[in-house]
Order: C-alpha cells, then structure tokens, then sequence
C-alpha cells in the first residue's frame, strides 16, 4: 500500500505540482503602523522559478521544457483518455 501512494506522489503528483500548480512567493514583508503587509510576487509554477533562475544553463532548461511539453495530455500522447 504504501509502495502504491509512493508511485502515485512520485509519477502523478510530482509532476503536476512542478508543471502546472502556480503558487505565489513572498518577496518582503512591510511594516506600517504597528500592522505587516505582506509583499507577493507573480504566480509561478516551480518548474518556471527554476528556468527562469540564472544558475540553470541552456541545455538543462531545454531538457525540462521538453519533458513538460511531454507531459500534457493530448490526442497524439498516449496519456490521452481513449488512445
């Protein structure tokens, strides 16, 4: 059983967490008046904060690229319901 969730998280939701769950960053934290505002940044999914990082080169980001256009299901994926 726990075998079968490990499966689940590591191929199922993993990748759809990283690909396509967009989530918002804190940037700073402002204080007014006794009163903190909290600064967000755009909404991005994992996998963009990474490409977009200077640390990654060329080759990793068009590999990464690729495996998530891979993962999207279409008509002519074999992950597509009824292929």
């Amino acid at each position: 059983m726990v075998e079968l969730i490990n499966s689940l998280i590591r191929k199922v939701y993993g990748p759809l967490r990283n690909f396509f769950h967009a989530s918002l960053k804190l940037e700073r934290k402002e204080h007014t008046c006794g009163r903190l505002k909290r600064i967000y940044g755009k909404a991005q999914t994992p996998l963009a904060r990474v490409l977009a990082s200077a640390q990654v080169n060329a080759p990793i980001n068009d590999a990464w690229s690729k495996k998530k256009l891979g993962s999207i299901p279409s008509p002519s994926n074999k992950s597509w319901p009824g292929a």
